[in-house]
């Protein structure tokens, strides 16, 4: 299965590179495919193009109303507010986590989205900052009203995560649950303010509720999915070593939703956020005191983790022209068109050298599938996504799906 996806994707980066160039032609016989050239993603290209109209939404994300000021009444899900004062978001909101009771002997840990910033214009919560600042967008993903994907209680009959004890890990400090600083910006008029990129805190603190109570229970779950959707496929990343520390017995599967981060090359995180904080220290290669993990890509992290961890299975989805992804990729200074490619590249890099990492990339520009309707409707080549997902979440290997990328 794997050969055969790579062959498709070999294919597709010949005749993406070789259509490009003057007088080219494939002959007929040819059998072998030449590797593609190393891309570099921060050459120097053109200034990057003002937003079109509807970006970020380009990416079929639905535009959320206002943060709740509270979860609705008769809210099947516990908002837990954190009693660790080092707890805040990113302008000193209180912190809280989000808890749905299930089967105590299955869990999932979710990372939720919101965005991500690091310098004055993206984190200008006075203008249009690109991160959510406070709980919000939690309260609306789990109540009732607005729950969509694995958070719709319409259907919960098809939901693959039906019946599981579902932990909710919030990103409130555009650090993607990463950061642990306070950073100063300063505006174009010299202005300065302050963003709390604490989203280390947050998490440790998160996690030391959860293993109280599960010591409080007795008994340790003997599943443990840790899962994240857009910012929050990083943090699932970064925090499995974490979570497999915690419950050691347990068979832990991570999944990452739609955060790829192609482009990243010379670092997967910004170094505004301090986001070393974060990083497995025992895990060989991500010790900050030993190693630079500020210039480790996401690839890089996900074998080193991977490695340490071979019990645990790591796994990735993502659509291939997603108009989130590609739109801060742009916004980086990157030619957008590049975008997929790269998806590609890193898709297979992974495949190729990591036994226990798996993929799903299906067509289209949407973002998000855990909290899209496509959870339960989305099909590639033949395969449901939601039958991919809960063979994967209960112990199944799956197939690689790889969507053509046209």
């Amino acid at each position: 299965m794997h050969k055969h996806k790579v062959s498709l994707v070999g294919r597709w980066l010949f005749l993406a590179l070789s259509c490009g160039t003057a007088g080219a032609s494939l002959a007929a016989e040819q059998v072998a495919f030449p590797t593609p050239p190393i891309l570099d993603f921060y050459s120097p290209i053109p200034p990057k193009p003002a937003p079109q109209p509807g970006e970020p939404n380009d990416g079929n994300f639905p535009k959320l109303p206002p943060g709740l000021p509270s979860l609705p009444p008769g809210s099947r899900w516990q908002e837990i507010a954190s009693n660790d004062p080092s707890a805040i978001c990113s302008e000193g909101a209180p912190y809280a986590y989000f808890i749905l009771d299930g089967d105590p002997d299955k869990l999932i840990i979710n990372f939720t989205g919101g965005g991500a910033c690091a310098d004055a214009e993206s984190c200008d919560t006075s203008k249009s900052p690109t991160f959510f600042k406070d709980l919000g967008i939690t309260r609306i993903l789990v109540s009732e009203t607005f729950g969509r994907g694995v958070f719709s209680s319409a259907d919960q009959s098809n939901n693959p995560l039906k019946g599981w004890t579902h932990f909710v890990i919030p990103n409130c400090t555009g650090d993607l649950n990463l950061g642990d600083i306070e950073q100063t910006y300063t505006r174009a008029d010299g202005s300065t303010f302050k963003i709390k990129h604490n989203g280390a805190p947050n998490t440790r603190a998160a996690l030391a509720w959860l293993k109280t109570r599960y010591q409080g229970l007795a008994k340790a779950p003997s599943k443990v999915v840790i899962v994240g959707s857009s910012a929050g496929a990083y943090a699932s990343i970064v925090w499995t070593a974490a979570v497999r520390e915690l419950f050691p017995k347990a068979t832990v599967r991570q999944f990452a939703d739609c955060g790829a981060g192609v482009g990243d090359d010379r670092g997967a995180f910004p170094p505004q956020w301090n986001a070393a904080a974060s990083f497995p220290a025992w895990v060989p290669g991500l010790d900050p005191a030993k190693n630079d993990v500020a210039h480790l890509g996401l690839n890089a992290i996900y074998k080193l983790e991977a490695a340490y961890y071979p019990d645990v299975e790591f796994s990735q989805f993502n659509y291939n022209h997603d108009g989130i992804q590609s739109y801060f990729f742009k916004n980086a200074g990157r030619l957008a068109s590049l975008w997929t490619l790269g998806l590609y590249l890193k898709i297979e890099d992974l495949v190729d050298h990591v036994p226990n990492f798996h993929s799903f990339i299906a067509g289209g520009k949407a973002h998000a599938v855990l909290v899209l309707p496509d959870t339960y409707t989305l099909e590639t080549n033949g395969v449901k996504f939601s039958t991919w997902f809960s063979d994967y979440i209960e112990g199944k290997q799956p197939t690689t799906v790889t969507a053509w990328p046209f």
